[in-house]
């Protein structure tokens, strides 16, 4: 029988896929935050009307760790009674997560590879329902993780931060 047309032969990825993929791999570890430079919180906190005791905890998320292999990515952080870990598959299929403000809601993002890192999106509904986009990025060598986010709520309010990170 003749061969398949090309189109239904799985070829590799295009290489900017595979090296944006091979980027997200090397940001596996764990990374504290650097209190010089990352942003100001407090008009986050404002934007997501976070009670006290919330922003308390908030402030002590000093660490991520982020794991890379064939099958996802997953980023995890906890402090107090915070704990969040989230896994997204390679695909670009969203996957379920708890929300990270810990309201009742629905919650699910996916990510893709981008030239250097990963990126992410997060979408909620409920209470305050929105989303939040983020894209992670290695800096300084490998040595520096940069992940600029950007929050946009359904009520108008929006906030956007960028963050640094180093591997610990």
């Amino acid at each position: 029988s003749p061969p398949p047309p090309a189109a239904a032969i799985d070829a590799p990825a295009p290489a900017t896929a595979v090296d944006a993929w091979a980027a997200s791999a090397k940001m596996a570890g764990r990374w504290r935050k650097e209190g010089s430079r990352c942003p100001d919180e407090i008009p986050l906190f404002d934007a997501m009307e976070m009670s006290w005791m919330f922003r308390q905890a908030a402030t002590l998320l000093n660490e991520l760790t982020i794991s890379s292999g064939a099958d996802g990515w997953s980023v995890a952080s906890s402090a107090s009674f915070i704990s969040l870990k989230e896994t997204y598959p390679r695909d670009g299929r969203a996957a379920s997560q708890m929300r990270r403000d810990l309201r009742s809601g629905t919650c699910e993002g996916s990510l893709e590879a981008v030239e250097g890192g990963v990126h992410l999106v997060l979408s909620w509904r409920g209470e305050l329902a929105g989303s939040q986009d983020e894209v992670f990025t290695l800096e300084a060598s490998g040595e520096t993780l940069k992940r600029v986010v950007t929050l946009t709520l359904e009520n108008g309010n929006s906030w956007r931060g960028t963050y640094h990170y180093v591997r610990t």
